[in-house]
């Protein structure tokens, strides 16, 4: 599997065609987006094939067409622990601030939007963080599920105490901003099915609601969803804390958060195109002050696009 990776000195991407960046991996949908704004731009760009993952990967991504997500092996991902005990010490750390803010999911490190860009509020965590998201074994399945080299969109540590309201993200939908992306996500605390488990249709089920419905985006009651699909049952995202998922969140509908029985602490991270045609509202790749994460590696400035 290969995907584009931009260079930015050799040739305009002006003399390059759809056709040759679709021959080099990349999605259609991307390379079309691509052309349009080195035209708008005139900003030069350059390809080439950089050969990604292995025999491995290959599986992860046929899993993932087929069923929409892809439990990550633990034995080829470093750091769970350091990135576990980093999101439940700052939890426990602000307690009282988190549980003040309104809605279902609440915010435990912060990614503030200003006018002219999101601004990250606690830079530390956010540092620690981006090792974990830059490490090969998550990147090089990132970029070949977005197609290229991705960024980091929103990136956040999500509390939900117990509750019975279904709102906001516990309602059924899929992130239809962008195509090419791909969700991250690690259980930090086990994770039963009455805690408010991640739960998604497949994109059988998904395809066939979206044209049943002629859905374009925003939530679906459950008794819509549930006569659209034919009353489908979706998979949970069920596990012991440390455990990782990668997910197609455009192709696929999801919700989570109802937590009936046990409250819930999650690490959501979002690998996004940076030619993506809306900006996430906290992108990490965007926030005017990402260079403070410190950037040490290619994969790490890779994802914050500096």
């Amino acid at each position: 599997m290969y995907y584009g990776e931009l260079l930015g000195v050799e040739e305009g991407l002006g003399r390059v065609s759809v056709e040759r960046l679709c021959r080099l991996g990349m999605r259609e949908s991307l390379a079309r987006s691509l052309v349009r704004l080195s035209k708008r731009t005139g900003h030069p760009f350059a390809v080439r094939k950089r050969r990604v993952g292995g025999r491995r990967q290959d599986a992860a991504l046929a899993e993932i067409a087929q069923t929409g997500a892809h439990r990550v092996a633990p034995e080829t991902v470093n750091g769970v622990d350091a990135v576990l005990a980093l999101c439940e010490t700052g939890f426990q750390s602000q307690r009282a601030r988190v549980e003040a803010q309104a809605g279902q999911l609440k915010w435990v490190f912060r990614v503030e939007r200003k006018e002219l860009g999101p601004v990250i509020v606690d830079v530390e965590p956010y540092a620690a963080l981006l090792r974990f998201l830059a490490q090969p074994a998550l990147f090089d399945l990132a970029s070949s599920v977005v197609g290229e080299a991705p960024v980091l969109g929103n990136v956040g540590v999500w509390y939900t105490p117990v509750t019975d309201a279904v709102t906001g993200g516990a309602e059924i939908h899929r992130d239809v901003n962008d195509p090419n992306r791909m969700h991250l996500i690690v259980l930090l605390r086990p994770v039963q099915p009455d805690g408010g488990p991640f739960s998604y249709f497949g994109p059988q089920v998904s395809r066939r609601v979206t044209a049943a419905l002629q859905y374009q985006s925003g939530p679906l009651e459950d008794r819509v969803f549930e006569a659209a699909s034919g009353g489908a049952s979706p998979s949970q995202f069920t596990g012991a804390a440390g455990d990782v998922l990668a997910f197609d969140p455009y192709t696929c509908f999801h919700y989570g958060a109802r937590c009936w029985g046990q409250d819930r602490l999650i690490l959501i991270a979002s690998y996004i195109s940076r030619f993506a045609a809306q900006e996430e509202r906290r992108a990490l790749s965007r926030a005017r002050n990402r260079r403070a994460l410190a950037p040490q590696t290619e994969n790490e400035r890779l994802l914050l696009n500096v």
